[in-house]
């Protein structure tokens, strides 16, 4: 859910040859940047991209697990810096 670049999926795949995992992102582009690094890293075959806004894109299988990536949240501060990250 929220898998952005991928980073988290492709991980997991590479630490765990036998894995079958589903990336999740609302976004066509952040899927289209995980696609190249899976397919560049060589886990592509194990991992199935799902445009999907949170679960909703899922299919009624069982999950055994799931990791969420979520987004640090910035506010602009003054001068047009980024302030914290939230």
């Amino acid at each position: 859910m929220g898998t952005g670049s991928g980073i988290v999926a492709i991980a997991v795949a590479r630490q765990a040859p036998k894995a079958r995992l589903t990336a999740l992102d609302i976004s066509p582009a952040a899927l289209a940047v995980a696609t190249d690094n899976a397919e560049r890293l060589q886990v592509s075959a194990r991992i199935e991209l799902v445009e999907s806004d949170l679960f909703a894109g899922l299919p009624s299988e069982r999950i055994v697990r799931y990791h969420c990536q979520q987004p640090a949240l910035c506010e602009h501060g003054r001068n047009g810096r980024l302030g914290r990250a939230r």
